[in-house]
């Protein structure tokens, strides 16, 4: 009987899993704040996660007082609770069959311990501890950036900057001209070599390493000035990534034709620009080439993207299109987004947390409403005097 319910039970769960009611608990699980934002209700899918968990719960709880013909005090003691929690941090959170695996290791682990010490209790509790701090240091933060400096001549540009992205987060650098915010991209991207600090991808040292193997790991920037390929069409820009990223850039005899024609456009089609695919990429409009430009770093196939400042120079309108665009893509792929922006439109408008530079060091780091009661921010940059 016990076997038959958990069967059933696996059934239902997987199917609510794979429902439209399970991806909005995703969404909501990885960016509540995004999922609002997209319309969804964060508090009353929440409520209705519990009610539906909770029958779950309820349900295996009579199944195991049945299977182990009785119910005792001991099992509302701290650690059976702690047990369900480190069975899906072993097992992996966001998968499906991963707290199964977790709980195989657990039990596992507690027949052997048991045998030699009757601490079990502090050991599963140093787990407990160790997991939630690896969870928490390591799976969160896609890029580390600690005390990074760089001084050209005599003139400090970047001094001692440290902030963190998160995974899936949008991260904003801002501040006045000469803030050294395009100095601090080009140190993450590996373009200037740093003085003194280190910069920290995936949760690997990544410091000094050359643009096109950072590329390979699976961050893309987009630049200030636009940079593409000016003489080729707008399909062969698109292309040329993805042939140099995919490794058929060394093929010498195959035709070029051959290559990535789908994919290519439909990366064009994601960012609008099919129908311009056969014209020259530099006679496009300067909106159209920081398309153009977002495409190139998308046919990377990056997790991060930063983007140097993605709406400079172009009208209210393109600002607004290129923004909702950005957005979309970012929320369809699944991308970390770190950009510079002077438009403080733009920048509270989609920013998760904001880092502000004033004469290349930090002088402030939170949430958008936190920054903005910033004294110091309302001083230096928002032109507020005390």
């Amino acid at each position: 009987l016990t076997l038959l319910l958990v069967a059933a039970c696996l059934w239902l769960l997987r199917r609510v899993v794979g429902s439209p009611f399970g991806r909005m608990l995703t969404t909501i699980r990885e960016n509540p704040e995004r999922a609002e934002f997209i319309g969804v209700n964060v508090r009353r899918y929440e409520l209705a996660a519990f009610v539906v968990a909770g029958v779950f719960a309820g349900l295996s709880g009579g199944l195991f007082g049945i299977f182990n013909r009785g119910v005792f005090p001991d099992f509302a003691y701290w650690t059976k609770s702690s047990e369900v929690l480190i069975m899906t941090l072993l097992g992996g959170m966001g998968t499906f069959i991963g707290p199964a695996l977790g709980a195989l290791v657990l039990i596992w682990l507690n027949q052997q311990i048991v045998s030699y010490t009757q601490y079990w209790p502090l050991i599963l509790g140093t787990i407990l501890v160790v997991l939630l701090f690896a969870v928490s240091e390591a799976g969160d933060r896609l890029l580390d950036v600690r005390d990074l400096s760089k001084s050209f001549g005599g003139f400090q540009a970047v001094t001692r900057v440290s902030f963190s992205v998160p995974r899936g987060s949008i991260s904003a650098i801002i501040g006045p001209n000469g803030a050294g915010k395009t100095t601090l991209f080009n140190l993450i991207t590996g373009h200037l070599r740093a003085d003194a600090g280190s910069v920290r991808f995936k949760d690997r040292e990544v410091t000094g390493i050359a643009p096109h193997d950072l590329c390979g790991l699976g961050m893309g920037r987009s630049f200030q000035r636009t940079n593409i390929f000016p003489r080729l069409t707008v399909f062969q820009n698109i292309q040329a990534a993805f042939l140099c990223h995919r490794g058929r850039g060394w093929n010498l005899l195959a035709p070029v034709d051959r290559f990535y024609q789908e994919e290519t456009e439909a990366l064009l089609d994601s960012v609008g620009l099919l129908d311009k695919a056969g014209e020259i990429a530099g006679f496009l409009s300067h909106g159209n080439q920081k398309q153009l430009e977002l495409g190139i770093t998308l046919a990377l196939e990056p997790e991060i993207l930063l983007l140097d400042e993605p709406t400079a120079g172009m009208s209210a309108q393109e600002t607004r299109e290129s923004i909702r665009l950005i957005e979309r893509i970012a929320r369809e792929r699944g991308l970390t987004l770190l950009f510079t922006e002077h438009d403080m439109a733009v920048v509270f408008a989609i920013a998760h947390r904001i880092t502000v530079l004033h004469q290349g060091q930090v002088i402030a780091d939170g949430a958008p409403d936190e920054v903005r009661r910033h004294p110091e921010v309302r001083r230096v940059y928002l032109g507020e005097r005390r």
